[in-house]
């Protein structure tokens, strides 16, 4: 009788092998769930995924393997090794699969990896002790089919990159998926979610209609950038912008953009909201929910998918909701810039999970303005190539005007140019100018924060936008104290949540409210200040700022003041302290209007004139396909940061002690998702570096599974307080 070769022991007793998976099974599930998987991507990647599918566990052929699933002592078993080799150096033009089967367990290598195991002689390919020769025989015996040849990737450089990935994702999402219905019981549930054009569409129309039901001029103005979405969605597909101010409704006008477009043309299958800040994306999510409920559209019909979300009620809406962010398979998903993009760029098989389900997508990047300069071509490059490649349609939507325009054109992406939605941005920009702005006379005199504190004070409402954290909170301790507010990233998101809330409360019942902030306020958050101050910085973020000035159109733009200052303190170093010179030298060459959009053309001109917009080198790493190099290097967030534990409001307090209870049940085991969900909402984000300091200074302490808490002051109003070396002297 000849050896049964398995993939998988039985869910729960190991000895039952009659319950055990089949290998041959489990590698034409992978293969046929892998092909359909990128077949949604296009028509050319399908035969690929099949081939990396069939061939992704050659190496479980080997005795040594199925005497580890025999015997749990036994470690070190390379399984996938066999399966890359064999498509590396047997199979002609399938070194896009090999890449992708050699990284499904450990991440995806550079070519050097690749071309060693292509060179190797056949007895030491396997990495095992069976040569390929034995263990594709006895996937012979198994009655599995050959592989033929292939193709190389029809691309190079970084398009080949985004083809190599989505075929990976297909492979892992399908491995991951028939592995977890064996060790369930479960039948397949890879249904695909997709939206309904036309059923969303009404859903959302209707909404509007209750929306918006007034004669305003500012009403007129949303209904003329709603006409020009819905017109401009039976253009074909592929690159669009969208320059509009705040407050012109974009959010709704760009889902409508997008439906309409999916009806119009039957190919796109979901629509994804990219955002830049956590505080953002919770508030698209709001809207999206408000307008597809999940008692209509399903459960989970609208992902909101970052760091700091809420866990589910009960675990298992929590194990669905976790398992809808590993793939994606949800119509709506509102997302971060950061987990867009650094998935999009990353080598890790569960990051990837999810990426062969952008393909298909409208793809809505708003506020795009605040992408990090110095990886503009790498980022833009891989949205062509989304819509290329992968028949996404992606949306730049942008407050700034002119951000995507001349200057834009200096970018090093064949073929950039978004055909803009709205027929006539300069015109609606200025016909949406509510504010006035007043800038210093003289930008080498600083303005004192008390100074600003003591003019804010003498209006009713006010906000103070600064480059700082110290100084947001020099300004908060400096304003009157009854009716005085601080938002930055020193306080958790559960705590910033509650700030946001009391602040729209007391705005909507015209309460005295005055915000001391730094920049998390400026891109997308809807507050409505009659006033506001806006320390000096990239003339982007001023905009940004404005726009929570007057954001309802209710008062004359006389009557909106926006100040700028020179703060006493250098705006952080690096690209934004560029950013902010290179606003002072357009303010001093056009001082007549630094806000017409000549002179925002200009400002982004002389930005990216300044700016290597690669600093990385991240085009010469996709040409080396050198992904463990490229994922590293991809952060849009410079500096790597740690979570660090804050005890705040009654469900904080008592996350100390809920971490030693796990920790005694789980020890050094992975913790449940939801806990950890749950305590990232109590978690403030701390350069490495100065998490370093603090512990040393024993305001940080670490647990035994690594997680660190925050033991110095955690203040109700400031968050995060680190004394300064002059708070310290008696």
């Amino acid at each position: 009788m000849s050896m049964r070769y398995f993939a998988h022991t039985a869910p729960k007793d190991r000895g039952a092998e009659d319950a055990w998976q089949p290998l041959a099974d489990h590698l034409k599930r992978v293969a046929e769930m892998s092909e359909r998987y990128a077949s949604g991507v296009n028509d050319r990647l399908p035969n690929a995924a099949w081939a990396a599918g069939i061939l992704h566990d050659l190496g479980k052929y080997s005795e040594r393997f199925q005497a580890r699933l025999r015997d749990s002592r036994i470690h070190g078993v390379n399984h996938w090794q066999a399966g890359a080799s064999s498509l590396a150096r047997a199979v002609a033009g399938r070194l896009a699969e090999a890449f992708a089967v050699d990284g499904h367990h450990t991440g995806l290598p550079d070519r050097y990896r690749i071309a060693e195991i292509a060179r190797l002689e056949n007895e030491e390919a396997s990495g095992l002790p069976e040569s390929l020769d034995v263990l594709r025989g006895r996937y012979s015996a198994d009655l599995l089919p050959e592989v033929g040849p292939g193709t190389r990737p029809p691309f190079e450089g970084g398009a080949g990159c985004l083809w190599i990935r989505m075929l990976f994702s297909s492979l892992v999402d399908a491995d991951y998926t028939d592995t977890a219905m064996h060790f369930s019981g479960a039948k397949d549930k890879t249904e695909e979610r997709e939206i309904n054009p036309a059923e969303w569409l009404a859903a959302l129309q209707s909404h509007i209609a209750r929306l918006w039901d007034d004669d305003s001029p500012l009403q007129e103005n949303r209904d003329r950038l709603l006409g020009d979405c819905l017109r401009a969605a039976q253009r074909p597909p592929g690159l669009f912008s969208l320059t509009a101010p705040t407050g012109t409704g974009k959010t709704l006008a760009s889902i409508a953009f997008a439906l309409e477009h999916a009806r119009a043309h039957g190919r796109h299958r979901r629509l994804i909201f990219i955002l830049p800040f956590t505080t953002i994306v919770e508030q698209t999510a709001d809207i999206c929910r408000k307008v597809f409920p999940e008692d209509r559209f399903g459960p989970q019909s609208v992902l909101e998918h970052h760091s700091a979300r809420e866990p589910a009620e009960d675990a298992a809406k929590e194990d669905l909701l976790r398992l809808t962010a590993e793939t994606w398979n949800a119509p709506l998903i509102v997302t971060t810039q950061v987990q867009f993009f650094e998935s999009l760029f990353s080598d890790h098989p569960g990051t990837c999970r999810k990426l062969h389900r952008i393909a298909g997508s409208v793809l809505v990047f708003d506020e795009v303005q605040s992408l990090p300069v110095d990886l503009l071509n790498p980022l833009y490059g891989a949205v062509k190539d989304l819509c290329d490649l992968a028949g996404c349609t992606a949306v730049l939507s942008t407050a700034t005007p002119n951000a995507l325009g001349d200057a834009a054109r200096r970018l090093a992406v064949p073929g950039w140019s978004p055909a803009e939605i709205v027929t006539d941005p300069e015109a609606l920009a200025a016909r949406m100018r509510r504010v006035t702005f007043h800038f210093p006379e003289d930008f080498n005199r600083p303005t004192p924060l008390a100074e600003i504190a003591s003019q804010m004070a003498r209006e009713s409402q006010a906000l103070c936008v600064v480059n700082r954290k110290d100084d947001a909170v020099d300004l908060f301790r400096l304003l009157p104290p009854q009716d005085r507010h601080h938002l930055s990233t020193s306080l958790c998101p559960a705590h910033r949540q509650a700030v946001l809330a009391a602040i729209r409360r007391d705005l909507k019942d015209g309460r005295p409210c005055r915000l001391a902030a730094t920049q998390c306020v400026e891109a997308g958050v809807d507050f409505d200040f009659p006033a506001v101050w806006r320390a000096a910085g990239p003339l982007h973020a001023i905009i940004q700022a404005a726009g929570r000035c007057n954001r309802e159109g209710r008062r004359e733009a006389k009557e909106s003041p926006v100040r700028i200052f020179v703060s006493e303190r250098q705006p952080p170093p690096g690209l934004y302290r560029l950013a902010s010179s290179v606003t002072e030298l357009c303010r001093n060459l056009d001082p007549a209007d630094p806000l017409a959009p000549a002179s925002i053309s200009r400002y982004f001109s002389l930005l990216y004139e300044r700016t290597n917009l690669d600093a990385q080198g991240i085009t010469e790493l996709e040409r080396q396909l050198n992904f463990p190099e490229i994922a590293k290097n991809v952060r849009l967030v410079g500096e790597d940061t740690v979570p660090v534990l804050v005890e705040y409001g009654p469900d904080g307090s008592c996350v100390r002690e809920e971490l030693e209870n796990l920790e005694r049940l789980f020890g050094e085991k992975p913790m449940p998702t939801g806990f950890v969900m749950k305590l990232r909402r109590f978690s403030v984000s701390f350069y490495r570096r100065e998490a370093t300091k603090q512990e040393i200074a024993g305001a940080i302490s670490q647990t035994r599974n690594g997680w660190r808490i925050w033991t110095g002051q955690y203040d109700p109003d400031l968050g995060c307080v680190i004394p300064r070396p002059e708070e310290m002297i008696l």
